[in-house]
């Protein structure tokens, strides 16, 4: 990755209130499939020749972010440029990565100011209706993400084998499979960091690179203590009845958080560790 993707990746974890610019990379490493590059999505484009004209017939999650069509159009993109994202550089995909993340805060954050950490931000990017829960403090370690009808097309991501897909599948998928396979990239940033001569501080660096300390990701009681802001979950995870039915009638977009509109990225990531 060239310099300047790495001054925008801090550029935009700062617009999008995260809190540290590794989260933000390992959400983009992960959608891409660990290529970190938008083209790595370019077959997955419908209409397949040329940019459409109008949003029909399209189809696809494309880009650094994997953005869907009514994803594409809720933050404002036109058919064309959502269809032409593939074949934009990294860094002018971080423009629209930007742009997601800073629209789901303000529509739907209900305050909220920013994003805790690396499941947090992974949850808005491909799981929304369960992030919401997170907004209002009710996320917990059995909530569930996709039942079992969707569980049975990404066994990959079902991390304990239990028939469905909650947060505590979806912490352990980032901590052995997400983080493993983009320590590459962190090792990168890391390394820019210090050549830059930019100010180094715990949280953003690896072992070797610096004696203070390295980046991990959190472990779930700390990520979800964080999401939820300090309140206290529904007992055992209880779910909120009909919150994912009235959101999604309300707002297509949340539909980004149902088994139906699985994105590009994680259902690549669940192919990879069936």
């Amino acid at each position: 990755m060239t310099p300047a993707f790495w001054d925008k990746i801090i550029k935009v974890t700062n617009t999008i209130g995260a809190r540290r610019p590794e989260d933000l990379i390992m959400v983009l490493s992960a959608e891409s499939a660990f290529t970190m590059s938008p083209s790595a999505t370019k077959s997955y484009r419908r209409p397949i020749i040329g940019p459409p004209n109008t949003w029909e017939g399209t189809s696809g999650a494309l880009g650094l972010n994997t953005i869907m069509p009514f994803v594409g159009r809720e933050i404002g993109l036109t058919p064309q440029q959502w269809w032409s994202l593939p074949d934009m550089t990294p860094e002018q995909n971080l423009d629209i990565t930007e742009k997601y993340f800073q629209h789901i805060l303000h529509k739907y954050g209900q305050g909220k100011k920013g994003y805790a950490n690396v499941l947090d931000l992974y949850l808005a990017n491909a799981a929304l209706a369960t992030w919401i829960k997170g907004v209002k403090g009710q996320l917990a370690p059995n909530t569930i993400i996709y039942g079992p009808s969707d569980t049975k097309s990404n066994p990959g991501l079902d991390y304990n084998k239990d028939g469905i897909i909650d947060v505590g599948d979806m912490n352990a998928v980032i901590l052995s499979a997400v983080y493993p396979n983009t320590k590459k990239y962190l090792n990168e940033y890391a390394n820019y960091r210090l050549v830059a001569g930019l100010e180094v501080s715990k949280p953003y660096v690896l072992a070797g690179y610096h004696p203070e300390g390295k980046y991990v990701p959190d472990d779930l009681n700390k990520s979800l203590n964080e999401i939820n802001g300090g309140r206290a979950p529904n007992p055992a995870g209880a779910e909120t009845p009909g919150l994912l039915q009235r959101f999604d009638q309300a707002n297509p977009v949340v539909k980004i958080g149902t088994g139906a509109a699985l994105g590009y990225g994680l259902y690549r990531l669940a192919r990879l560790f069936i």
